[in-house]
């Protein structure tokens, strides 16, 4: 169900409390919105002299001036309807359940210290709740999906999604958020939290409307022996400004960030990943992909932390981007930060043109051009897709990204 608030969002105590009673929260999770509220005017708005904003303007994500979107997110197995037991929930009623909010949502959490997470946590209008409890097993991937409808007037969209997985558990989760017509500024929050043990594998699909502007803050925290695999996948939006932090906290943890960047027109992909390594014997992967046509841009930032003391982190990232036409433009940025000194710590970049001699290649062995086109594109993304486990999904996978060759190669 999705509806829309009457009130404009002035990011005021009364519009705030006016969500909350359509809620029908009880009084500590308002008080929680309202220390939320306080931090957000507390805390400055971004400027284009900051590096994480030197090349997409913070003015964008700008949220005065817009109805709030309400909306309850839907649950099923991927491609096999409604689960047999609810896994997951609307993150209002995983909160009630709960009965206090989490710490990082609390009046010095960690989402209360960055500005447009305190806005989220104030203004919070949806999102999902998934527990997944202690030794349990997910055979199929859990499929919730955010689907805002059209809209005829300038709107924001809050949804914060809170996934635990308790020790030992395993599951795949994917999470699709998307819209349909109008301006729309979306600003999802999701928080992961393994404890020893646990394994998920996450994705992530970015497909919003070409009248949205995404700001999406993914925030990982990662026990001793637990193991997560993310992907980030990048389809839609007019605007996308994405910050996906792993955070490994326990000894012998293992994370796997990958995206997925798929862009056309005039879309704009900017994507800051951070590889926190707080203690000894990590490990992190990243593996990030883009494909541009036409006039778009992705920019990947990378950074890797090593904390002092951290011994014998590994940690690799990789950034691949392919040029598919002349106006595309994609910017690279590794960083290190390395404060322990028995570590592995590397990072590369490629950029590379599309390959008319390969295509020409493929022709000349009976391939029509649009088949040849399609194929070295698909190439492109399979180092990415292989690395995720189970048919169903890879399958789905492959049928979105044709879906947006078709659209925005035509072939």
């Amino acid at each position: 169900m999705t509806t829309m608030a009457d009130d404009m969002l002035n990011l005021e105590p009364a519009s705030l409390e006016a969500l909350s009673r359509q809620l029908g929260e009880p009084g500590w999770a308002l008080e929680a919105r309202r220390a939320a509220q306080e931090a957000f005017a507390a805390l400055p708005f971004p400027e284009r002299t900051e590096e994480a904003w030197r090349r997409t303007p913070p003015e964008l994500f700008n949220p005065q001036g817009r109805g709030i979107v309400r909306l309850t997110p839907a649950f099923d197995l991927l491609g096999e309807g409604e689960p047999e037991e609810p896994v997951g929930l609307p993150f209002e009623k995983g909160l009630a359940r709960l009965g206090q909010v989490p710490e990082s949502l609390g009046p010095s959490g960690s989402r209360l210290q960055e500005k447009f997470s305190a806005l989220n946590a104030a203004f919070r209008s949806g999102g999902a709740w998934v527990g997944l409890p202690r030794g349990r097993s997910l055979d199929r991937p859990l499929q919730i999906t955010h689907q805002v409808p059209t809209i005829q007037a300038p709107a924001a969209f809050f949804p914060h999604s809170r996934i635990v997985g308790e020790r030992h558990s395993k599951a795949t989760v994917v999470e699709s958020f998307a819209s349909q017509g109008g301006d729309l500024l979306a600003a999802p929050v999701v928080e992961i939290q393994l404890e020893e043990g646990a394994c998920l594998q996450y994705v992530l699909v970015s497909r919003w409307g070409e009248g949205t502007r995404a700001l999406t803050h993914l925030d990982v925290r990662l026990a001793r022996n637990s193991q997560l695999r993310v992907l980030f996948l990048g389809v839609g939006g007019a605007t996308t400004k994405a910050f996906l932090t792993g955070n490994l906290d326990g000894e012998g943890a293992k994370s796997e960030f990958l995206g997925l960047v798929f862009a056309s027109g005039q879309q704009h992909f900017d994507v800051d990943t951070l590889q926190n390594h707080h203690v000894p014997a990590g490990n992190s992967d990243v593996l990030f992909n883009c494909a541009l046509n036409e006039s778009s841009r992705s920019i990947f930032t990378g950074n890797i932390f090593v904390a002092p003391g951290a011994q014998k982190t590994d940690a690799y990232q990789k950034n691949r981007n392919l040029l598919l036409s002349g106006k595309a433009h994609a910017d690279s940025i590794p960083k290190l930060e390395i404060l322990a000194n028995d570590v592995r710590c590397t990072h590369g970049a490629t950029f590379t043109t599309y390959d008319q001699d390969q295509q020409f290649y493929l022709q000349s062995r009976g391939l029509p051009d649009a088949d040849a086109r399609r194929l070295i594109i698909t190439g492109f993304f399979q180092e990415v897709i292989e690395r995720l486990e189970g048919p169903v999904l890879v399958e789905w996978l492959a049928g979105l990204m044709q879906e947006k060759m078709e659209t925005s190669l035509g072939v």
